[in-house]
């Protein structure tokens, strides 16, 4: 029995996870899916899945119910909850309290993710990446070092330009153009338009 356990993890990661793992790597802007008006790319995709993984890490279930719910982070999340080794149950809307009740009885589980919480998870991570930026202990003096800029000539010397912290005028509104127009110059190719 365990080593029939054994190799379906083995078949699930070549089947599964490692065909998942090369579309990603190779095709990250492909579009994955649409519902209703909302694309989404493999990379959003995989952004959605990792803070719900992060969530079910924190959990320590074996099991999860999920609504279904025409939302990308259903399935994003479905996908997360596999991927972390995790049995998903479905609860589909037809179902009442009284039913998804005898369910979480019967199959034995606790939580139940629903695309109200899920879209929490992923804005849980924008608030953590938000206040690791915002954290108010960053001391940058004006002297330091934070970009070099450089290129070789014809004549193999090295040319550099530094930028310094103090080198930046305060922005009334953060602009990507403003900011990148002034340390690379030359390569802002992408069309900022914030």
């Amino acid at each position: 029995m365990y080593l029939c356990a054994f190799f379906l993890k083995d078949m699930f990661y070549e089947n599964v996870i490692r065909p998942f793992i090369k579309e990603i790597y190779k095709n990250p802007d492909k579009t994955a899916a649409k519902i209703g008006n909302k694309i989404i790319t493999n990379s959003q995709v995989l952004q959605l899945i990792a803070p719900i993984m992060n969530e079910l890490d924190a959990l320590s279930i074996e099991r999860v119910g999920i609504f279904i719910e025409k939302e990308i982070n259903v399935y994003a999340a479905i996908i997360a909850a596999m991927f972390n080794n995790i049995t998903v149950i479905p609860i589909f809307n037809s179902l009442n309290e009284t039913q998804i009740d005898k369910l979480r009885l019967e199959l034995g589980f606790s939580e139940i993710l629903t695309s109200k919480r899920m879209h929490y998870y992923y804005w849980m991570t924008y608030e953590d990446a938000l206040c690791r930026i915002d954290n108010g202990l960053y001391s940058i003096p004006d002297e330091k070092i934070i970009l070099i800029d450089s290129c070789i000539d014809k004549h193999s010397n090295i040319i550099k330009n530094e930028f310094r912290a103090g080198d930046f005028k305060q922005m009334k509104k953060f602009s990507y153009l403003d900011f990148f127009n002034l340390i690379l110059p030359n390569n802002t190719e992408p069309c900022f338009t914030f």
